[in-house]
């Protein structure tokens, strides 16, 4: 069977996506220098052929939602910490070797956490894309067996949390899985954590989309967005209690 190159073939995938990108951004230029009678394109016109050779630059989500199945979320309460996991279930219909980013956008209430080392290493520690990968002789990899915290970034800046999934893939030369149904599909899971029961109860709403290259899914056309509903009624477990000082026993 013969090899697969994935970094190569990525490579060919980003200079052609360029080229794509290129081409809309010297047609934006022409309809901007084109000179314009006043008399034949009003402002609004101008605006919409403004809009019309842009809208194609715009960063798109390239998967799309298993919506037959819901969004898995729970949350666990530590003695110190609350941990909110939310997965979603992605398809990528038209699977490409290109700059892939996973990346969900946290909302204010869900980000209180983001200033914690600890909460964040256990972040990017948890944040992961569950299933499986071919590699070169097309046989099957376990997600488990190749994930590192490593692919995951945080920025609290934009209250962002970013997979690198290329990066995996390149660094195991490895491919998307398309063996069992023809399209590749993955859980990506992230395990948000704040101090203990720090978010208020309620809705709270969390963006995700998967793009060639980074992105925030505030800027992403078509990026999904859920609803993560925290209810601490629902909590696995009991409630959180700090561990007690084991006794000193003294010997006579």
């Amino acid at each position: 069977m013969k090899n697969y190159d994935y970094k190569s073939k990525m490579n060919r995938n980003k200079k052609r996506y360029a080229k794509q990108i290129a081409g809309v951004a010297i047609a934006t230029t022409f309809a901007l220098s084109t000179p314009i009678a006043p008399s034949v394109l009003s402002e609004s016109g101008f605006k919409n052929v403004l809009s019309s050779s842009v809208v194609h630059a715009a960063t798109e989500n390239l998967i799309e939602v298993a919506t037959e199945n819901e969004p898995r979320i729970f949350s666990s309460n530590f003695y110190n910490r609350t941990e909110y996991y939310a997965g979603l279930h992605i398809d990528f219909p038209d699977a490409e070797n290109l700059d892939y980013k996973v990346t969900w956008k946290i909302p204010d209430v869900l980000a209180t956490g983001l200033d914690n080392p600890d909460h964040v290493d256990h972040m990017k520690r948890y944040t992961s894309l569950s299933g499986s990968y071919l590699d070169e002789n097309g046989d099957r990899v376990s997600s488990n067996d190749v994930h590192d915290a490593k692919y995951v970034t945080i920025n609290p800046s934009n209250q962002t949390v970013e997979y690198d999934l290329s990066a995996l893939l390149e660094e195991h030369n490895l491919r998307l899985n398309d063996s069992i149904n023809g399209t590749p599909s993955l859980l990506a899971g992230t395990e948000i954590v704040t101090d203990l029961r720090d978010v208020p109860e309620g809705e709270h709403l969390i963006k995700f989309a998967v793009t060639s290259g980074s992105a925030n899914p505030d800027d992403v056309d078509g990026a999904y967005e859920f609803v993560y509903e925290v209810d601490y009624s629902k909590d696995q477990g009991d409630d959180p209690e700090e561990p007690e000082e084991p006794e000193c026993i003294g010997y006579t």
